[in-house]
């Protein structure tokens, strides 16, 4: 089986870094999620364009003491976890990324869990952005019936 390559779905998610920590919202469904310590960082590794499974891991690596397939194994979780959730894509071919360092202090690998909230979905979704055009405001849709 082919390495997947994933990106971040751009036309449904904003998100933000935040003190080590990954927030997301989905915009099509109302849906935020929060991530933090792999898992943020596996975000931060989606946000620099589109990359396989294989390089997430060689990347976490540098970061995380830890068994390589533990981190292969929780990462394709969390990346198909995320796919059901319209977070990322699957991509049909790895961007051009710059080489990662070593850190010199790696800290311990632990799994990422990806934290789902709904209790502002009926609020996000009544957000006017869903009514402007793929320019942005101040750019009404125009219904195509």
């Amino acid at each position: 089986m082919t390495d997947m390559i994933y990106e971040i779905n751009q036309q449904d998610v904003v998100h933000e870094l935040i003190d080590g920590e990954a927030i997301l919202i989905n915009m099509t469904t109302g849906s935020y999620y929060s991530l933090d310590g792999s898992g943020a960082a596996i975000w931060e590794i989606l946000q620099s364009g589109a990359v396989s499974v294989q390089r997430i891991v060689r990347e976490l690596a540098l970061r995380y003491r830890g068994e390589l397939t533990e981190m292969n194994s929780e990462t394709l979780r969390l990346l198909n976890e995320m796919q059901a959730d319209g977070l990322v894509l699957v991509a049909a071919e790895e961007a051009l990324r710059p080489v990662a360092t070593s850190a010199a202090d790696l800290s311990p690998f632990e799994p990422p869990v990806l934290n789902k909230y709904t209790d502002l979905e009926a609020l996000l979704l009544l957000d006017p952005i869903h009514d402007v055009s793929s320019e942005g405001w101040p750019n009404q849709k125009i219904d195509e019936e």
